[in-house]
């Protein structure tokens, strides 16, 4: 399935921008669970400004706060998923789940928090309201975590051959072989970017054949 894949030298900046847009990301969640959670506080409902006048003023920096978080969330997200497909799959799957997972989990527990745990303190008992859009949020949460542990799993059985089922203890000649394989494969991949010239490609080759035919 690729869920593993690694390309041979992603570069740094590819895994500085991963590092980068997951940072962010996670920051910007953060910031937008608080100020959901400053809101729900106050009752659930403010308004600050403009032709209305409400009982309930917002808590100071929600307003921004929020904005900077929901708009930050796209931005980082589409750094970490565009940096992260170029170090390996797995990490542009791991912005996916840190930016939905993470963020509908977060507002999801926000809505059970004050809806079962701690409700506000006029309500005599479970604030329905609140409780069926928590239950709905952590769902959509859990939604992509199941796909892509169901993926990864069907990815490795379908990957599992009856000699994988057998194979011998690590280090014997199967193990070697493979590992011999895999030099092969690299080094046509450095071939295939330029950094050895022809001749040093040609003897770094047939020293590997030469080592596959000596172990079969």
């Amino acid at each position: 399935m690729g869920f593993g894949a690694r390309r041979p030298d992603p570069g740094l900046g590819a895994v500085l921008g991963l590092a980068i847009g997951l940072g962010g990301l996670t920051m910007c969640v953060t910031l937008v669970f608080h100020a959901m959670r400053a809101v729900m506080d106050v009752g659930g409902f403010c308004v600050d400004g403009g032709p209305f006048v409400s009982a309930q003023s917002c808590p100071d920096g929600t307003a921004p706060a929020m904005m900077l978080g929901i708009f930050g969330v796209v931005l980082f997200g589409g750094i970490a998923m565009a940096c992260g497909s170029r170090v390996g799959a797995r990490w542009a799957i791991a912005a996916v789940l840190v930016g939905w997972s993470g963020l509908f989990g977060a507002l999801g527990w926000n809505f059970l928090d004050h809806g079962i745990i701690n409700p506000p303190p006029e309500a005599d008992e479970i604030v329905r309201g609140w409780l069926i859009p928590g239950i709905l949020f952590e769902l959509m949460a859990l939604t992509p975590i199941v796909i892509v542990a169901v993926a990864m799993r069907a990815g490795f059985t379908a990957g599992a051959t009856p000699a994988q089922a057998t194979a011998r203890p690590p280090g014997g000649p199967p193990q070697r072989g493979q590992a011999l394989l895999d030099r092969l494969e690299r080094l046509a991949d450095m071939r295939d970017r330029g950094l050895p010239t022809p001749e040093d490609f040609e003897t770094a080759k047939a020293s590997i054949i030469a080592e596959l035919e000596a172990r079969s």
